[in-house]
């Protein structure tokens, strides 16, 4: 793999915490993760902590069953486990819940909301 130009470059790989274990679909993206990271760029493992407790609409017919708040924390510890037992120490392993927790409704819709007016949020 061709050496990355610019060192400060970086790319991410978002983990859904559905289950107490990786499993053979993440291999592809921890093997692209490991890639990138011999190519100079900077790795990231973003665990979705906080955005498994949405749910997963993606063009299913049903939705993905919602997981509590306990269940969806010890996954992410696994997951955050085995993935330091798997990657390179030059791949970063975050979880997303480390910062969307600290927000709140009305701090959102106060610095984000202004962007958009009622009728474009309505028209969804």
């Amino acid at each position: 793999m061709k050496q990355a130009k610019n060192s400060n470059a970086s790319v991410y790989c978002g983990i859904d915490p559905t289950a107490t274990s990786l499993h053979a679909g993440h291999l592809v993206q921890i093997v692209l993760l490991y890639r990138f990271s011999l190519a100079g760029l900077k790795p990231l493992a973003v665990i979705g902590g906080a955005t498994a407790m949405i749910g997963d609409p993606s063009f299913k017919v049903e939705e993905r069953k919602l997981l509590d708040a306990k269940t969806v924390k010890l996954n992410s510890y696994a997951f955050a486990l085995q993935l330091d037992k798997l990657l390179d120490h030059n791949i970063k392993v975050l979880n997303n819940d480390d910062w969307i927790s600290k927000l709140n409704l009305i701090d959102y819709l106060r610095d984000l909301g202004k962007e958009f007016t009622i009728n474009y949020m309505l028209d969804g």
